[in-house]
Parts: structure tokens; C-alpha cells; sequence
């Protein structure tokens, strides 16, 4: 069972990832990249779409028979949320507070096995559907989304721009990073 210090952590991860995709679309048309429908958009309808994907898992009901069902494939994929950037931002801030209204009761939601639907294979052609839990989808949903800002950053970063330090890194390399900074600190004192 996930605790509650622990639910929390992930919940405000998610949270503060929402804020930055919030932020991207904000600070692109500053940055001078182009257009938001050419570059920012699609990464962020996708990203957007793939939350609200787990949404009715996450408002499913204790006693149904069948375990909820998340299906990332079966996406709107609505091209307003590429085009607007205002939408996509009305879309992320509604997708926060439908994560808030759940904060009292997001330890045990974590804990919650649901199914998982993909389809696989070069032309979709494999159906599969595997067992997972909200937390676990949750930290996919979160390593997806850094996977985009990484896309993002690295088209940024080709224009000579940035969306900010470390936006786009793994936790685990900005981490990693530290622990190498720190090492080498120690080293150069010793030395």
C-alpha cells in the first residue's frame, strides 16, 4: 500500500509537471520559436489527451465488477488543443483540478488496479490489454511527459533558447548530476 507522504509526492509531481506544460505554452510565443501549432501544440494535446485518458479510471466506482479501464489509444485528439494555446491551458488547469478534488482520497485511488489497453505492433494490428495501477500510471503519465519536454527543449535549444534548467531532464539524471557535482567537489578539495 502506498502511504500517504508518498501518494502526496506523487500527486504534487504530477502537479508540478501540469504547471510546466501550463508554463510551455505561456512562454512560447516569448521565446520566438514559431508557431504554437507547429511546434508546441502537438506535443501538448498529446501529452493532455494521455491524462484525461486515466481520469475515469480515477472516478471509477470501488464496486464496479470490472477493473477500470485506461486506454491511451482511444485518445479525442483534438486538434483545437494544437491550434489554441488558450485551450490547452483551460485543459491542463482542469485536468489540476480534477487531480485536487481527489487529494484526500489519492493513497488508496493509488493503490487501485486497472486495466491497460494498447495496441501494438508496426500498424496497430495487436490488441493487448495488461494490469496496472493508478500509480503506475501515473508515473508513466509523468516520464511521458518529461519525454515530450525533452522534445520540446531540444527544438528550443536548436534556436538557441531554452524552456529553463533541467526542463526536460529525467529526475534520475538531474540527480545523478548532483551526485556527480558533488563528487567532483569532494574530489577537487581532496586533491
Amino acid at each position: 500500500m502506498i502511504s500517504g507522504s508518498l501518494s502526496n509526492a506523487i500527486l504534487e509531481y504530477t502537479m508540478s509537471l501540469l504547471d510546466r506544460a501550463y508554463e510551455v505554452a505561456d512562454r512560447f510565443s516569448a521565446l520566438g520559436l514559431g508557431s504554437y501549432s507547429d511546434i508546441v501544440g502537438p506535443h501538448l494535446r498529446h501529452v493532455i489527451e494521455h491524462y484525461e485518458a486515466l481520469l475515469p479510471a480515477l472516478r471509477a466506482n470501488d464496486c464496479a465488477t470490472q477493473l477500470p479501464l485506461v486506454d491511451y489509444d482511444a485518445r479525442a485528439r483534438d486538434h483545437r488543443l494544437e491550434r489554441d494555446c488558450a485551450v490547452a491551458q483551460r485543459r491542463l488547469r482542469v485536468l489540476q483540478t480534477s487531480l485536487q478534488s481527489l487529494r484526500s482520497s489519492i493513497a488508496p485511488l493509488l493503490d487501485r488496479d486497472v486495466n491497460v489497453r494498447f495496441l501494438i505492433g508496426h500498424a496497430g494490428q495487436t490488441e493487448l490489454t495488461t494490469q496496472s495501477t493508478i500509480a503506475r500510471e501515473l508515473i508513466f503519465l509523468a516520464s511521458h511527459t518529461v519525454h515530450h519536454f525533452a522534445l520540446l527543449e531540444a527544438l528550443a535549444t536548436a534556436h538557441g533558447k531554452s524552456f529553463g534548467v533541467n526542463f526536460g531532464r529525467a529526475p534520475a539524471t538531474v540527480a545523478n548530476d548532483r551526485l556527480q557535482d558533488k563528487r567532483c567537489k569532494q574530489d577537487s578539495i581532496g586533491a
